[in-house]
């Protein structure tokens, strides 16, 4: 089995693809071989996560889980930046109003 990764850094990736042998008309920029005996591991079921499957370069692979980006989540963060817009357009019509000396 041969995974093809993005690294995230020096030892751990996200895997990209999982080949079962190597393909020789494609070039690879980061591929690991994990040898013909290789088992697949599969993601734990936890609600509210989603699993990412991941290899460090020196212990395997492994689910890596996250909170998944809400709407809700999203409509706060752009609500949050409208309000700090608005301050700061006020505090500069402020400044243009007055009179400098």
């Amino acid at each position: 089995m041969h995974i093809v990764y993005q690294p995230e850094n020096v030892k751990v990736g996200r895997v990209t693809e999982i080949l079962s042998r190597r393909d020789t008309d494609r070039e690879y920029q980061h591929i690991v071989d994990m040898g013909d005996d290789a088992l697949m591991i599969y993601p734990d079921n936890i609600p509210g996560m989603v699993p990412v499957l991941k290899i460090h370069l020196d212990e395997g692979l492994f689910y890596d889980y996250y909170v998944p980006e809400t709407i809700e989540a999203q409509v706060s963060d752009i609500q949050q930046e409208n309000a700090e817009l608005k301050q700061a357009i006020a505090e500069l019509t402020m400044m243009i109003a007055m009179p400098t000396p």
